[in-house]
């Protein structure tokens, strides 16, 4: 029998009983909702062939944290009221359990509140706090659902006081009705997740728009694949300004590196616009698939894409994602490395996308998805970062590069190959052994992260390998021209201190070389007299490159020793290796690069690799190898000793003759690096008068 109407406390109980079953409902939907979210990270292919369930899961995300928002203020209040009405009864195992639930959904809703708070002001989670959150919730359950059972059991044995009121009447109405509308929002977040948000990944080829030039494989001469086996969406494998939202130092490396400019430098693009020019632009997928992998994977590299541009007055790098060169998209979503061929032998899986991930970043939709992407970072983390990444294959996917006769109409050709140089050198000396070095451990060392430790959030498990540490994305090897041209002088002066070997990395200092990457040393006779031949060798020797020295474009790249011989005035008496008013190197050096030719012996300058059948000249030192330069000069008759011998190993990015080329003869040249140098005295005998001068 329920009190009477007028009865205060019938008032108040009646009061309680409805605040109590909302409160018991918002727990459990809170602890269901969390189960489901906890338990629903699933396997990224599942993921991309079920997109109803991963963005029903990501509605559930939404109305778990809004709902929690909500019930914490009801729950906070009938918990308030309980606390203080109960707390004079007598202490039994009961009110323990009571308390500890009491303090367990304190310690989990403010664990919740600072979780939202990062995840939508921040840039990250913190790993801890969402663990205590998590694991706070699951141990409520239990410890609150024996606490209502006890009190269930006695007020039902003992007929006492009208306690569970919920159980019937309009309290009866109100618990069907929560439930109701508990999976109604389940109802409507599967439909939302069914009818919204998310982008298509396949673009799929029109046959009758796209080219198969080189037969059924829609990518070829590139050996790029995907997982559709098809075009892919260009939007989904752009975008990577939205992962500097979170990961703003990796971003902030990514955008001064090679990789990021590598299908816009003026180079790649004069030598891809000629390439296009002379044997089409189906043929540019061969340079694409490394250099400029989104319009390839995308479908857009055909004629008729480039007809229609040309007709809307647009080129290629305007309306293609040019700009952003491998992205960081594209980068991670490689989760295939096929076999050892090169040439971009890799397949891509876009990774499952976020709600409205590609809606505009600055308005709310879009600050909706980065918020999801913190909350819910599992999936994110699952499908974007893999294992293989450490693997010198993965790195040789693109570092390995062949011509075939689908290229250049003649045969297979070998061209820049950093992979299997490294495979074959000193430094590889099994996967298991643990002086191997790799790839990533020269070329992307550990570096601190300052934006997670100032903000005071982690990038992902700080219980990690090396916490508090990321692998950068500079990518610093001998690319000083990029950033030189960006004006990025922090890059530039990275590049330098690299090439130099003035940068430590303590990862593997141990069992790295020490001093310059390329050392160079002068060898000569102690003495000379007049008249006399000096014969002096100039040994460069290749400390600590994990591959050919130089490698890379070496039709490109200018590599040489300067080596000069002075008196004791300051007078030249033999010099080689010069550069002349226009920027030119004496013709006479030594160089270390290589000459290509096309069928009619000619040499390649303009990096047409298209014509190029093989070379004429190649000048390369492998790893732990030297390479011994003799020179011989005449002493003069009245020469002034000691004499000085001044030698340096140079290196320039791209050689006159190709800057000319590109820029119309503007007259632009490129910085050129002094990788190390050595100098030497040798005295000058004078047989006539006895002594040394």
């Amino acid at each position: 029998m329920n009190p009477p109407a007028g009865n205060p406390e019938g008032r108040a109980q009646r009061w309680a009983s409805k605040l109590l079953a909302l409160t018991i409902w918002l727990l459990v939907y809170l602890i269901v909702s969390g189960l489901v979210i906890y338990l629903a990270p699933l396997p990224s292919d599942f993921m991309e062939s079920q997109g109803w369930a991963w963005k029903a899961v990501q509605w559930l995300v939404l109305f778990h944290t809004f709902l929690g928002l909500i019930a914490g203020a009801i729950i906070g209040r009938y918990l308030w009221k309980h606390y203080f009405t109960v707390r004079p009864q007598r202490f039994d195992f009961g009110r323990l359990l009571g308390h500890i639930s009491l303090w367990l959904f304190v310690i989990c809703a403010v664990s919740g509140l600072v979780v939202t708070w990062q995840a939508w002001f921040g840039d990250k989670i913190s790993y801890w706090v969402d663990t205590v959150h998590t694991w706070s919730g699951f141990v409520l359950v239990p410890l609150l659902g024996w606490h209502l059972v006890r009190v269930w059991l006695r007020v039902r044995s003992r007929a006492a006081l009208d306690l569970l009121p919920v159980v019937r009447g309009p309290q009866l109405r109100l618990v069907w009705g929560s439930s109701a509308v508990a999976a109604l929002l389940m109802v409507v977040g599967v439909g939302f997740a069914i009818v919204t948000g998310g982008p298509d990944i396949s673009a799929g080829i029109p046959p009758q728009t796209y080219s198969l030039k080189y037969g059924e494989d829609p990518f070829m001469p590139s050996n790029v694949d995907t997982s559709t086996g098809g075009a892919l969406n260009a939007d989904v494998l752009a975008g990577s300004e939205n992962c500097g939202t979170c990961h703003k130092d990796i971003y902030d490396e990514w955008e001064a590196s090679a990789h990021r400019w590598s299908a816009s430098d003026m180079f790649y693009t004069t030598v891809a616009s000629a390439m296009q020019e002379d044997t089409g632009i189906e043929s540019t997928r061969y340079c694409g698939g490394c250099h400029n992998p989104i319009p390839i994977l995308s479908g857009n590299l055909t004629t008729v894409v480039a007809e229609a541009l040309a007709e809307e007055g647009k080129s290629g790098q305007e309306a293609l994602h040019y700009e952003e060169g491998i992205s960081c998209t594209v980068c991670h979503g490689i989760t295939a490395i096929l076999g050892a061929k090169g040439n971009g032998n890799y397949q891509v899986t876009p990774p499952p996308r976020y709600l409205f991930e590609l809606d505009d970043q600055d308005g709310f939709l879009g600050k909706l998805s980065q918020f999801l992407i913190r909350a819910y970072p599992q999936t994110h983390r699952e499908s974007l970062s893999r294992g293989h990444y450490k693997l010198p294959e993965f790195c040789g996917t693109c570092h390995k590069q062949y011509l075939d006769e689908e290229v250049n109409n003649f045969g297979w050709v070998r061209l820049q190959n950093q992979y299997d140089n490294w495979k074959e050198s000193k430094w590889n000396k099994g996967p298991d052994d643990p002086e191997t070095i790799v790839c990533i451990e020269c070329h992307m060392p550990l570096t601190p992260n300052e934006q997670e430790v100032s903000s005071g959030v982690s990038d992902g498990d700080p219980y990690g390998p090396h916490p508090g540490q990321h692998r950068s994305h500079r990518w610093l090897a001998a690319n000083q021209a990029i950033p030189w041209l960006l004006e990025d002088h922090e890059q530039v002066e990275l590049t330098e201190q690299w090439l130099k070997g003035e940068i430590e990395i303590p990862e593997i200092q141990d069992k790295w070389e020490t001093g310059p990457v390329i050392g160079t040393n002068v060898v000569a006779p102690e003495t000379v007299e007049p008249r006399e031949t000096l014969e002096y060798i100039v040994v460069i020797d290749n400390n600590k490159t994990g591959h050919e020295f130089p490698t890379g474009p070496l039709d490109l790249i200018q590599t040489w020793i300067e080596a000069k011989v002075l008196d004791a005035s300051g007078n030249t008496l033999s010099h080689t290796g010069w550069i002349d008013e226009n920027n030119y190197v004496d013709p006479n050096a030594h160089y270390f690069r290589s000459f290509p030719i096309d069928e009619e012996g000619n040499v390649i300058y303009r990096h047409n690799l298209w014509d190029m059948v093989g070379t004429t000249y190649l000048r390369v030192i492998f790893p732990g190898f030297s390479e011994k330069v003799t020179y011989t000069m005449e002493v003069p008759e009245d020469a002034d000793g000691p004499l000085t011998i001044e030698a340096r190993l140079r290196m320039r990015k791209f050689h006159q003759k190709i800057v000319d080329s590109a820029t119309d003869n503007s007259g632009l040249t490129f910085p050129i690096t002094d990788l190390s140098s050595s100098s030497i005295e040798v005295d000058v005998v004078n047989q006539v008068a006895g002594n040394i001068e």
